[in-house]
Formats: structure tokens, sequence, C-alpha cells
């Protein structure tokens, strides 16, 4: 990608993470926010979510309102959800795990791991990290979910890429 609209030139950008059925029968599928974070809040705009579709490519009930996102959203709030995976274990847990890659300014940057569920709201670009991080004061807890585990990406290339559930 060449794009010195941005001033990025051969920058890798941030479209999409995994793909995987859900126990449910759908598809799923990470998005990234593009290296614009304002779209992730953008009604129109696919950034930040992950997307539920029927096979058939239908929308099915349970997905975010289309007021808020589009109607194959079904969570948001994501900055790279660069691996997920479903933990079937035990049976009827049925938890979407994500994990999510931090900003780029090395000194505030969390890596964070989510449990995703419907209608869930991640926080990017608010949050990262614990909703309660200083250096992210927007990040209300009351309006935000929590990260499962995250950790400081602070003195080094430490960014989450792992997903697979064992």
């Amino acid at each position: 990608v060449d794009d010195s609209t941005y001033g990025f030139n051969n920058v890798l950008w941030h479209y999409g993470g995994q793909l995987s059925w859900g126990p449910d029968s759908h598809i799923y599928l990470t998005m990234g926010d593009k290296h614009h974070p304002e779209w992730v809040e953008q009604s129109d705009k696919y950034s930040g979510c992950i997307l539920r579709i029927g096979r058939n490519g239908s929308i099915p009930e349970g997905n975010l309102d289309p007021s808020i996102k589009p109607p194959e959203c079904w969570a948001y709030g994501t900055r790279n959800a660069f691996r997920s995976s479903w933990d079937l274990e035990p049976v009827g847990s049925e938890r979407f795990i994500m994990g999510e890659v931090g900003g780029n300014n090395p000194e505030i940057s969390w890596e964070d791991i989510h449990i995703a569920t419907a209608g869930a709201k991640l926080g990017w670009p608010h949050c990262e990290g614990a909703c309660n991080n200083p250096d992210f004061p927007q990040c209300n807890c009351e309006e935000y979910d929590n990260p499962l585990f995250s950790y400081q990406r602070k003195g080094g290339a430490a960014c989450i890429i792992g997903g697979s559930v064992y």
C-alpha cells in the first residue's frame, strides 16, 4: 500500500485478521481500523467490526443495530483484531476469544485479549488495556468492555499475535 495522502508509504494497514466458523454455523471475520481510528465510531464503516454473516450471505438476527454500524457487524471497537478463535470447552461455553494489537505509540500501547460478545464495544480508539487505564482517560468502564487480559508493549515489539485456544 502506498498512500502518500496520509504521509505513510508502504505501511501495513489493519484490514482484517481472522475468519472462523462460529458454533452457530455463522461466519465471523475480525476487521481492523484501516489506519483510520476515527472510522471505528462511524455508522457507515466496517472498520473495527467483528462481522457475523450467514453461510448464504444473509444477515443473522442478533447483530448490532444498523444505526450503529453496518448490519453485518456483531461487535465493534477493534484496532487490529489480529487473531481469534472459539473456545468451545466446556461444552456450552462458546466464548469468542480475540487478540487485539495495540496502538502505534509504544509508550502507552497495550496488547489485549478480549472475550467478544454480541453487541460488545471493545473500546478502540478510546481504550487500550484495562478500561481504567490512566493513559486513556476517555475510556469509560461503563461504556466499554474490559479485556480479559492485557499487557503493556512499552520497550519493545511484543505485539499479541496469538488467538488459538488450547
